[in-house]
Order: structure tokens, then C-alpha cells, then sequence
């Protein structure tokens, strides 16, 4: 990632939180467990570099998710059914 996404303190620490975050996840083994420790993360992490730091974080997760993916056709057919799952039960709940 370049530079451009902000200072180098920011795009280093964006990375190194994005690392902690996927290690929490994998470490807990369930969303539920990782949360707690994710939040406290996310909470930090905004606290030094506030909401617009975010930007950055969500750029670095994404190029993560993207490289680590392997099979981009396969990640995305994967967001597809996230997404649908997402608007089903939204609709669900809405009734």
C-alpha cells in the first residue's frame, strides 16, 4: 500500500491492527469470542487516530483480504452470499 492512504505512522499502525484483529479472530475461534478483544483494538486504534483513521484501517483490511484470497472469483461469489444472507434476514426482521 502506498503512502497516500496517510502518514507512514498511521498506514504502520493500520497494518499492525489489522494483523491483531485477525489474530484475535483465528485465536478466539468464533466471532462471538474475538469480539471483546477486537473492539478493545478498534477502541485504541481510534482513540490515537480518530474515526478518520478508520479509512485507512478498512484499506488495509481489504488489501489483506484480497491478497490473502488466492481466489478472487471465489472471495467474491463468497461477499454475494454474505451479502444475500445479509438482506435476507434484514427483510426477515422487518416483517
Amino acid at each position: 500500500m502506498s503512502a497516500s492512504y496517510g502518514s507512514d505512522d498511521l498506514l504502520d499502525d493500520a497494518s499492525l491492527v489489522a494483523a491483531a484483529l485477525v489474530r484475535a479472530r483465528a485465536a478466539a475461534g468464533s466471532a462471538a469470542a474475538a469480539t471483546e478483544v477486537q473492539v478493545g483494538l478498534l477502541d485504541a486504534y481510534v482513540e490515537r487516530f480518530g474515526v478518520e483513521g478508520c479509512r485507512v484501517l478498512v484499506a488495509v483490511l481489504t488489501e489483506l483480504l484480497v491478497t490473502q484470497a488466492g481466489d478472487v472469483e471465489g472471495l467474491l461469489a463468497g461477499l454475494e452470499e454474505l451479502e444475500l444472507g445479509v438482506l435476507t434476514e434484514a427483510q426477515r426482521r422487518e416483517r
